[in-house]
């Protein structure tokens, strides 16, 4: 799970879906649905296909309020992440 956290959080969006579907289909004492569709929810924004299939899956059993408390945490998050990027890119 290392690998994919890693590359999650280089906004990969595959690596964003391989770690939202850790969490969605883990055992039920390790399985955690918000961090599940905060990543499922950045690999779809970030144009993966496939995560549109368990972000469907994820809205049918979560409450809306808690989508959309996750929804603006991961879009705070991309702000975050782009925002480092574009530092980072001044200095090469």
């Amino acid at each position: 799970m290392n690998w994919y956290q890693k590359g999650a959080e280089k906004n990969v969006a595959e690596a964003q879906l391989a770690l939202g579907l850790i969490y969605k289909e883990a055992t039920e004492l390790e399985r955690d649905y918000q961090k599940a569709y905060f990543w499922i929810y950045l690999a779809s924004f970030n144009g993966n296909k496939d995560a549109d299939m368990s972000l469907k899956f994820l809205k049918k059993i979560m409450d809306v309020a808690s989508r959309k408390e996750l929804e603006k945490k991961a879009n705070e998050w991309f702000k975050r992440y782009l925002a480092r990027e574009n530092v980072n890119k001044l200095f090469d």
